[in-house]
């Protein structure tokens, strides 16, 4: 009887081991599947800030077109008058003159 139980005794640590081990390996596994989904994470979000970059920077580029492009129709409104104005005075002065 005594040999049954220690041969029992025994197999219950074996167990115990083998489960601990199990264990282990389970929560390895897990720490290796959340790793993975966080790496997974990290890329889509460096994907999504990437492609916000460029939008941010394609937008801006637009704005300074669409302002560049005012900037010039305001200029040459003001220039016209100007070059108007400018060239009746020459005539006038030429007409005084003759």
């Amino acid at each position: 009887m005594k040999a049954t139980v220690e041969a029992l005794e025994n197999e219950k640590a074996e167990m115990v081991e083998k489960l601990s081990e199990a264990k282990q390996q389970g929560v390895k596994a897990v720490r290796c599947e959340e790793e993975e989904k966080r790496q997974d994470l990290i890329k889509e979000m460096e994907r999504k800030r990437a492609e916000e970059r460029e939008e941010d920077e394609r937008r801006f580029q637009e704005l300074i077109k669409k302002n560049v492009r005012s900037f010039r129709q305001v200029e040459a409104r003001s220039f016209l008058p100007f070059f108007f104005c400018t060239y009746l005075s020459r005539l006038s002065k030429q007409n005084w003159e003759s």
